[in-house]
């Protein structure tokens, strides 16, 4: 559950981007998908994403107006700043203490992770995102954010063994990687 003091709202003019967002931000606001979702999304619509996907921010230091730097929501961030005005606000999530490496864990989770997440329709189909990332890139996840795989399952909402284990068929390498273990 979300402490209430974390909901708040903040003029778009006072959000700004993470520094390490800024090596993916262009990549990101020039996809055609992104353009043209911004193009047709009205604010009801808007209101619908920044909802489901909030803008996850930490409160930047030593400033008398309350400015935020986003960490985590960057497409609803850019979409929200293409489709409103400046002085309008938009509902954030404010993280009120994050550590620096929790930081940059929230920033390559949104980039990298969400995506995949996001895309799967069947439990069975989370041994996809195994193949993606491959057992590399999940203990690299574990280990930043120093998670155990029953903490990462539990979060993701299904059971360990349906992500940590590829599906029938999956690449010579990580069943290899699964016989060593």
């Amino acid at each position: 559950m979300i402490p209430s003091e974390a909901l708040a709202k903040s003029r778009l003019s006072y959000l700004t981007l993470h520094k390490e967002y800024e090596a993916f931000s262009k990549v990101i606001a020039t996809s055609n998908y992104l353009l043209s979702l911004s193009s047709v999304v009205g604010v009801e619509a808007l209101n619908i994403l920044l909802s489901m996907h909030p803008i996850v921010v930490i409160r930047t230091k030593n400033t008398q107006v309350k400015r935020y730097c986003c960490i985590g929501g960057i497409r609803s961030y850019l979409v929200a700043k293409s489709v409103l005005n400046h002085h309008d606000e938009v509902p954030i999530l404010v993280l009120p203490r994050a550590r620096k490496e929790d930081v940059s864990l929230m920033i390559y989770t949104d980039l990298l992770l969400s995506p995949l997440l996001n895309s799967v329709r069947h439990l069975s189909d989370i041994g996809c995102i195994f193949e993606q990332i491959g057992p590399d890139g999940i203990k690299n996840i574990l280990t930043k954010g120093n998670q155990s795989k029953e903490a990462l399952a539990k979060k993701m909402g299904c059971a360990k063994n349906s992500i940590f284990r590829p599906k029938q068929g999956g690449s010579q390498m990580l069943n290899e990687e699964a016989g060593r273990k």
